[in-house]
Parts: structure tokens; sequence; C-alpha cells
């Protein structure tokens, strides 16, 4: 692997939120592919959004690869998009029972290299850096991919349940449970050098 951070989604980011929507619809993007602006402005509003039982306040990243240039003429680096990130920084009723602080995604030409687990890891700086002491995640159960990122991380299993899909289809979900701190002090190490580095603003 190379070097890694999360970036809040930009305008600049536009093609590149494009071409990884060609691949993957993740984190609602789908719905704002012809209005990639508008999208930015409800990422904007996400972050201000007072908790209520319908919303909390959250962040979106992309864990961008950082590519250096090879001509000194060049001053910015490139970077290319490889997976997308949502942080709830609170939770309401229903997201303890289902979906927790942390959803995200890795676009099928990338998956199976580890990057799950470093933007899992990514994501548990900056909700240390917010003041989160515990995390809660969830995958479906035969989601077994999901599941070894998240154990891989120190995720501990709190319970199963069944999540209703239509009136009469349910699914079986797994929840865990991730200690922040003893996350990052005991399985940091193996992530570090990958980080260029995490937003702190």
């Amino acid at each position: 692997m190379g070097n890694f951070r999360l970036v809040k989604p930009e305008k600049k980011h536009e093609q590149q939120a494009r071409n990884y929507l060609k691949e993957f619809y993740a984190s609602g993007l789908e719905r704002y592919h012809d209005n990639y602006d508008g999208w930015l402005e409800i990422l904007e509003a996400d972050r201000h959004q007072v908790p209520n039982d319908k919303r909390v306040p959250a962040e979106t990243f992309f864990l961008m690869e950082r590519i250096p240039r090879t001509s000194h003429m060049l001053q910015d680096e490139a970077e290319r998009l490889i997976g997308t990130i949502n942080i709830r920084l609170a939770l309401n009723d229903a997201l303890m029972l289902g979906s927790g602080n942390i959803s995200y995604g890795i676009r099928p030409s990338e998956r199976q290299k580890g990057y799950a687990k470093l933007q899992l890891f990514l994501a548990l700086n900056y909700c240390q850096y917010r003041g989160i002491e515990a995390v809660l995640l969830d995958c479906n159960k035969e989601n077994l991919g999901s599941a070894k990122t998240i154990m891989a991380l120190g995720g501990k299993l709190l319970r199963e349940c069944r999540r209703q899909i239509t009136p009469e289809e349910y699914t079986a979900i797994q929840q865990y449970i991730i200690d922040v701190d003893y996350a990052i002090s005991h399985y940091g190490a193996k992530y570090h050098s990958f980080v260029t580095e995490y937003p702190t603003d």
C-alpha cells in the first residue's frame, strides 16, 4: 500500500467521485450523481446538524491514496479516491439499534487489499480527536469481510438481531463495539506507516 489520508469532499473531487460511482454506489452518492454541488451542501448541513430523532451530526470523508508527482514543477500531489466513509458524531435511538457511528465502502476494484481496515483506523483517529470513546458498527451476518474488518480493529460482538428489509423480508445483523483508545494504541502500529495525515478540523 502507498500513503493515504481522509479528506472532506470538495468541488475539485467531483470527477473522481463520478468515476467512483461508475464502480460502486455508496454513502448515498448515487442520489446526487447529477447534482454533486447539492450533495456537498447536504454534507455541510450534516456537520452542523443538531441531533434529533431523524438526523444527527455527521462527517463524510473520501479515502485518498496520495501519489507523489515525479516532476518538481508540479507542486500538488495527485490523489486517487479509494473509498468513502461516514462518521456519525452522535447517535439517536434508531442508530443505537442499527447502523451505529460508522458506515464505509471501498470501490470494488480496490477490495481485498487491506484498505477497509486502514480506512476504519483513520476514522477511529478522527473519532478520538472528536472525543468519542466508543463506536458502534454493524454489518450483515453473512458479510464476513466486513466483520473481519471490524474485528481487526478490536470490534467486540454485542448482539445479533433481524432487520426488516421489506414487509416480508428480514436480514440478520451483527452489531459490534470498538473501544477507540484501545484500538488505536493496540493496532495503530500496523497502519501508521501508510498514513500521511488525517483531518483535525
